[in-house]
């Protein structure tokens, strides 16, 4: 997003210096400073126009550090999901496990009674016929 502002202001202040005549000399030795006061002055010349440019151009830099921000911030919340997501899948497993473990006794369990019922009903059949 940053190439492409660059991208469009870059054009734009060379369309506007080709399209006014007006042809800055910028030498070596200019400072930053300079260059950037050049460029402002450059848009400015233009009236409402290049005044315009500015405020699009400094309305998109503040948009794009707001999304910036927001797209840290999301990525945080959802770095924050999936940890949580992740603890919650841990204790789920750990129940599960623990419910087999008593589905197993119980299965264990109704089997013993299963024999013992099994073996109590072969006693009362066997009295019987005596």
């Amino acid at each position: 997003m940053k190439n492409l502002l660059f991208f469009f202001f870059s054009f734009c202040s060379v369309g506007i210096a080709f399209a006014s005549g007006h042809h800055p000399e910028i030498d070596a030795s200019t400072s930053t400073g300079n260059l950037i006061d050049n460029i402002v002055s450059a848009f400015l010349s233009q009236g409402i126009t290049g005044a315009m440019l500015i405020v699009i151009g400094f309305y998109l830099y503040r948009t794009e550090n707001q999304a910036r921000d927001d797209r840290v911030e999301l990525t945080r919340k959802l770095e924050d999901l999936v940890l949580r997501s992740q603890d919650n899948l841990i204790d789920v497993k750990s129940e599960v496990a623990a419910m087999k473990v008593e589905i197993a006794g119980i299965k264990s369990e109704l089997g013993n009674n299963g024999r013992e019922l099994e073996s109590l009903r072969d006693f009362l059949m066997t009295n019987r016929t005596k």
